[in-house]
């Protein structure tokens, strides 16, 4: 069994509504401050249906959509396509830009030719489940890493020059889309990563519910699921770090701490941890060798031996917490909702592809991948 690929006829919105005042981020970065303000964005903003609020509120999420294609405000295209996905970001200063394709990835089980990286929570996936299967719809494409192929790179040159079919700004990044619908091309990409193997980066939980809804409902049409990949080396995708907040601990746990590392208060910040606790910096070095991932091999030590935290801890977020970015760690600790802050440096895609084609998996909140692709740009309706 390959990889297998294919165009599909994508859920969008009417051209008549401005795509800046209803597209949003995924919904696992939406907290509830800024759900209300994409709320109030406008009354069709995808918000209200991919995070509805209430009683019955996945069902009533459901009806609204509906709703929406029965107002001609979201529209199902009339042609097949895979869909070119460009956006300009900035990055400390300077301008980047990512770039990948979507496309309807056949599901498979994980192993043969789709692969994970981290784990995932079940709470999550029940809610999507709960979600996808009232609305048949994925709201956004999941994200997907492959070995760079200069056939598709040069699929994509055939429409740098052309204007965009979809054209939106959020957050000062520009996205732009344009469909391939020539048979040629399509062919071409869909040949070229039946030999490829696909890492997920982003989506985990969404590509686990899309199995469960085929599992449970096997003549609802969830066969396929959309997806935008990426080239490990071209695409201009980021893999950042997630840190780690300790909320509380006893009055032993530096010293258990200094049994593993040597605590070196710098102002540099270097080590692959830096440790913050309100006051100072401190660079963490390692006592013993570290023959695996800094995620799993930070997990395994301070989270498991020293803090003596279970699986279920670990899950529950019992005592964790994390932070996509340095300020936000470091808000957590002087806004007194952690005690410590761990600042891990981040894995590099070698280290990333290395552990995930011997098949080990990291622990959840592991890698941040940046910048994200927005709901609402590219829907993807199964089982009509």
């Amino acid at each position: 069994m390959m990889l297998e690929i294919k165009p599909f006829k994508a859920t969008i919105y009417n051209k008549k509504i401005s795509p800046d005042s209803v597209i949003a981020p995924p919904y696992d970065v939406i907290d509830k401050e800024k759900r209300e303000q994409l709320y109030a964005r406008s009354k069709y903003n995808i918000t209200h249906i991919i995070l509805p609020e209430g009683k019955n509120k996945y069902e009533c999420a459901g009806d609204l959509l509906r709703e929406w294609i029965h107002k001609n405000i979201l529209l199902k295209e009339n042609t097949s396509a895979l869909f070119i996905y460009e956006q300009i970001f900035n990055w400390e200063g300077k301008q980047k830009i990512l770039k990948g394709f979507v496309g309807a990835l056949q599901l498979e089980e994980w192993g043969r030719n789709v692969y994970p990286h981290e784990k995932t929570l079940s709470g999550p996936k029940i809610d999507r489940f709960n979600l996808i299967t009232q609305a048949k719809t994925f709201f956004s494409p999941i994200l997907a890493l492959y070995e760079d192929d200069k056939e598709i790179e040069q699929i994509f040159s055939l429409y740098d020059k052309k204007p965009p079919d979809i054209c939106a700004y959020y957050e000062q990044n520009i996205h732009k889309i344009w469909k391939i619908t020539e048979k040629e091309n399509i062919d071409i990409v869909c040949s070229a990563m039946r030999k490829k193997k696909a890492i997920i980066a982003d989506g985990h939980h969404r590509y686990e519910t899309a199995l469960n809804i085929k599992k449970a409902y096997p003549h609802a049409g969830c066969n396929n699921i959309p997806v935008m990949f990426m080239g490990m080396k071209k695409s201009g995708l980021l893999l950042l770090p997630i840190h780690r907040l300790i909320e509380k601990t006893d009055e032993n746990f530096l010293k258990r701490l200094s049994q593993y590392f040597s605590i070196e208060e710098s102002t540099k910040k270097d080590s692959e941890i830096v440790m913050y606790d309100g006051k100072n910096y401190y660079n963490l070095n390692t006592k013993i060798k570290r023959n695996e991932p800094l995620p799993i091999f930070f997990d395994h030590i301070i989270y498991r031996k020293i803090l003596r935290l279970s699986e279920e801890d670990m899950k529950k977020q019992q005592n964790v917490g994390y932070a996509h970015s340095t300020a936000e760690a470091i808000k957590a600790i002087d806004g007194k909702k952690a005690k410590y802050a761990f600042l891990l440096r981040a894995i590099s895609y070698k280290e990333f592809t290395d552990v995930v084609k011997k098949g080990v998996i990291l622990p959840q909140k592991s890698t941040f991948f940046y910048p994200k692709v927005l709901s609402g740009l590219i829907m993807y309706t199964f089982g009509d």
